[in-house]
């Protein structure tokens, strides 16, 4: 399974790399999926929160654009994420074949884990550790570089500026997807 230097043999190397072309030709198909089910049934978007993503998956903007109750302005960051997560650009495939590549390199990189996540898929009805920020304000729950919930403490929410919020609550949603796509890890 590993060469003496420690390292993948060529033939996982390229069973790797040939899952991983399957995998974006999956994810192709799944993002057509999506929106030919977003034209039938159009997503509910958010009014009052705006939310950007790069390709992968980490909030480059959440903005706040009005006041709100904290609990219709959890709901609006949750809408507008999930938004931002069905229109982020497409993961760069080199990238992450060199994230994971190098992590088998390092012996970080756990096999089994990784068929039982992609074979296993993402199961709704189990909800993923939360990741909190240091205030205990914030909970995100993330799984697979996906955001599943964010929870806000509504004290918080309603005392803290617009700006704060959208800060702390990009912050943490980060952490929370960069802890969720670390290769063989949990």
């Amino acid at each position: 399974m590993s060469t003496p230097a420690g390292g993948p043999t060529p033939d996982i190397v390229a069973g790797l790399e040939a899952f991983s072309r399957r995998a974006e030709a999956s994810l192709a198909r799944l993002r057509d999926l999506q929106s030919q089910i977003d034209a039938i049934v159009p997503p509910q978007l958010p009014h009052a929160v705006h939310a950007e993503m790069d390709a992968d998956g980490l909030l480059v903007e959440l903005t706040i654009q009005q006041d709100l109750p904290a609990d219709e302005l959890e709901h609006e960051i949750g809408l507008a994420i999930t938004d931002a997560t069905r229109r982020r650009p497409a993961p760069d495939v080199a990238k992450t074949q060199a994230t994971f590549r190098a992590a088998a390199r390092g012996g970080d990189l756990d096999l089994g884990r990784i068929l039982d996540q992609v074979l296993g898929g993402l199961d709704p009805s189990t909800e993923p550790a939360a990741h909190r920020n240091a205030r205990n304000t914030v909970e995100v729950s993330a799984q697979a570089g996906v955001v599943r919930r964010v929870r806000c403490d509504h004290t918080w929410l309603a005392s803290t500026s617009r700006a704060g919020v959208a800060a702390e609550v990009l912050a943490t949603v980060n952490e929370a997807v960069t802890a969720s796509t670390t290769p063989g890890r949990a």
